[in-house]
């Protein structure tokens, strides 16, 4: 909700009054905001104080929480990043594109959120290593954003938004269209190789329980992606393995 409410709907200075607003993290900043953004203000808010009063009865929790709204600050901070990139001149190189976009597409803050569903010790010690910015799920993030950005090109592009993985390899390189989207595909398959043997090693001293969260996650992108933009149009085979999920049900 967040990030298509930034890039789509937000001006540069709108999505930086709603990260000044988080940064501070007080509910009278809100007062400022449009009335959209207001809403998504007030959601985080919500969400993040149910967190906390869970947190009351809980020992820990109250303190990993903050470890969450750590993340979310970041992930707001790529948004701001990126409504830079579509409304200015300001063009980044693909690796700085890449590496906060990798941010943006929410890998990191959706991991942190999930952490909190673990008993207290598997949620510090998943805090510590999602902190430490393992190459297990900088990998993660980056295929996120690359798979993202190739069935979504053409609705970025008719619609003039800039910031989109093929557009600055383009670019950089000064290659086609065409040869943009060989070489990104390539990078996906160099990354899922990344990834195989990351989580090999990475199971030798990480729970596996914040391990799988982790991997989940990444599946989740590979399921939205690998077909088309199904996560945005959801009409096709996201719908119809929503549907099989939840309405179709297999009879045990």
């Amino acid at each position: 909700m967040i990030d298509d409410t930034c890039d789509r709907y937000g001006s540069v200075l709108e999505v930086a009054d709603l990260v000044h607003c988080v940064e501070r993290w007080a509910p009278d900043c809100a007062d400022s905001l449009p009335e959209y953004m207001k809403t998504v203000f007030k959601f985080a808010w919500n969400v993040f104080k149910e967190c906390e009063s869970e947190g009351i009865s809980e020992e820990g929790l109250s303190f990993n929480v903050q470890g969450l709204l750590e993340e979310f600050k970041i992930y707001l901070r790529a948004n701001l990043c990126f409504a830079e990139w579509a409304h200015t001149d300001v063009v980044p190189t693909f690796d700085e594109y890449l590496e906060i976009g990798g941010v943006e597409v929410s890998m990191q803050v959706s991991i942190a959120g999930s952490l909190l569903g673990l008993g207290k010790t598997a949620r510090e010690e998943g805090y510590k290593w999602l902190k430490s910015r393992p190459k297990y799920v900088e990998a993660q993030a980056k295929r996120g954003r690359l798979m993202n950005d190739m069935p979504g090109f053409e609705d970025d592009k008719s619609r003039g938004y800039n910031a989109n993985a093929i557009n600055y390899y383009m670019k950089q390189y000064g290659v086609t269209e065409e040869e943009a989207f060989s070489e990104i595909q390539n990078m996906v398959r160099a990354l899922d190789k990344i990834l195989n043997e990351e989580f090999l090693k990475e199971s030798a001293t990480v729970p596996r329980k914040i391990l799988k969260l982790a991997a989940n996650f990444g599946k989740m992108v590979v399921f939205s992606y690998r077909t088309g933009e199904e996560y945005t149009n959801p009409d096709g085979i996201f719908k119809e393995h929503i549907t099989s999920l939840f309405v179709n049900l297999i009879r045990l």
